[in-house]
C-alpha cells in the first residue's frame, strides 16, 4: 500500500532510556516513512527468533533486491550473525531479504513477527511491510517517538548492542569470500559518546537517523526524521543535556483529584529530566479508562505511568 503523501514531516525526539521519558522533541507522534532504520526491528526480531549461527543460503532473489547492498553472491552461505552485521553496518538490503526469508523459514511470517514486536513494545502507530525500508513497492511507517522506544529496547540485547556499535567488520561466507563492512553512521565513528545507531534514506522519506548515546550521566536515544542536518543536530541535542536535571515531580502516595471523589495511588516516585525552574510548565492528564497518568511539557508528551485509580461514593 502506498502513502498519500510524498514527503515526511520533519520531527525529532530525545528519549531518556533510564526514566523512559521524552526530554525534548517536535512532532514526535507524526507517522512517517522510516527507510533503512527499519533494519533495527529486522535485527532484533532475527536475534530473538533464531540461532545466530544458523546457516543461510543466498538466493538469486536476494541479490536482485534494489538499493544499498553488501553484494553477497548467489549460492554463498553465511551465518545469521554475519548477515546481521551486513544488515546494520552496510545497510544491506540483500542481507535483509535473506534474513527475513530464512530466520523463521517464511518471509511473510517474519514480517508478521516484526509487527507483533511493535505491538508488544507499544508502537501503536507503526506498520512494517518489508525488512529493508525500501518504499517503492510497499512501505514501513513509524514515529520518532516509537523508533526511540524500539532502539531503547534493542540496546538491552547484548548481540544487538555489539552489532550496532561496531565500527568495522570483515565477514566471510562459508565458501571463503570476505566482505569488508564499515558503519555508515558517522556519529558512531567520530564521537565516542554515540554508542550505536542506524541511518536511513530514500527520496520519499528524507534522511533518518537513530542514535543511542551517553552523556552527562544519561543514556538517550535521539531520532531525527527528514532532517538534512541530522549529524550536527544529534550533537546539538546531546550537548543540550547538560542543562537538564532529574526532578521528583510526583512522590509515591495517594492523591485526591481536586473537586472529585477520585483518588490515584502512585506506586513509586516519578522522576524525569527537566530544565531548571520550569516545573510550572508541566501538566498532568489522568486516563481513567486505562489507569495511566500522562505528563506533558508545554503540550509535548513526556511519559506515562501506571497508577491505581479509586472512586468513593459521597
Amino acid at each position: 500500500m502506498k502513502s498519500s503523501y510524498s514527503y515526511n514531516t520533519k520531527s525529532y525526539v530525545v528519549y531518556d532510556c533510564n526514566t523512559k521519558s521524552v526530554i525534548m522533541g517536535d512532532n514526535i507522534n507524526e507517522v512517517s516513512l522510516i527507510a533503512s532504520t527499519t533494519k533495527i526491528l529486522t535485527c532484533i526480531v532475527a536475534l530473538e527468533n533464531a540461532d545466530i549461527y544458523k546457516k543461510i543460503l543466498i538466493t538469486k532473489e536476494d541479490t536482485l533486491i534494489e538499493g544499498s547492498k553488501v553484494y553477497v553472491r548467489e549460492g554463498e552461505t553465511f551465518t545469521l550473525l554475519d548477515l546481521l552485521y551486513g544488515l546494520m553496518l552496510r545497510s544491506g538490503n540483500d542481507c535483509a531479504n535473506a534474513i527475513a526469508r530464512c530466520t523463521v523459514d517464511d518471509y511473510d511470517r517474519f514480517i508478521y513477527l516484526m509487527n507483533e514486536k511493535c505491538k508488544a513494545l507499544g508502537m501503536k502507530n507503526s506498520t512494517f511491510e518489508n525488512p529493508s525500508g525500501l518504499d517503492s513497492k510497499n512501505e514501513n511507517r513509524s514515529t520518532s517517538y516509537e523508533m526511540a522506544l524500539l532502539m531503547s529496547y534493542c540496546m538491552t540485547n547484548d548481540y544487538f548492542k555489539e552489532i550496532s556499535s561496531c565500527h568495522f567488520k570483515y565477514i566471510s561466507s562459508q565458501e571463503g569470500t570476505k566482505y569488508y563492512l564499515k558503519n555508515k553512521d558517522k556519529s558512531v565513528l567520530n564521537d565516542e559518546r554515540f554508542i550505536a545507531g542506524k541511518t536511513g534514506y530514500t527520496k520519499k522519506s528524507g534522511r533518518i537517523l537513530v542514535n543511542y548515546a551517553s552523556a552527562y550521566s544519561r543514556n538517550v536515544v535521539i531520532v531525527t526524521i527528514n532532517d538534512s542536518n541530522d549529524w550536527q543536530n544529534h550533537q546539538k541535542y546531546l550537548n543540550s543535556l547538560e542543562k537538564y536535571v532529574d526532578y521528583n515531580i510526583i512522590s509515591k502516595g495517594e492523591y485526591q483529584i481536586s473537586g472529585q471523589n477520585i483518588y490515584i495511588e502512585v506506586p513509586k516516585d516519578i522522576k524525569i529530566p527537566f530544565l531548571k525552574n520550569e516545573i510550572d510548565k508541566y501538566t498532568y492528564v489522568l486516563d481513567i479508562n486505562n489507569n495511566y497518568l500522562e505528563i506533558y511539557y508545554n503540550g509535548l508528551f513526556i511519559c506515562k505511568y501506571g497508577v491505581k485509580i479509586m472512586t468513593f461514593d459521597t
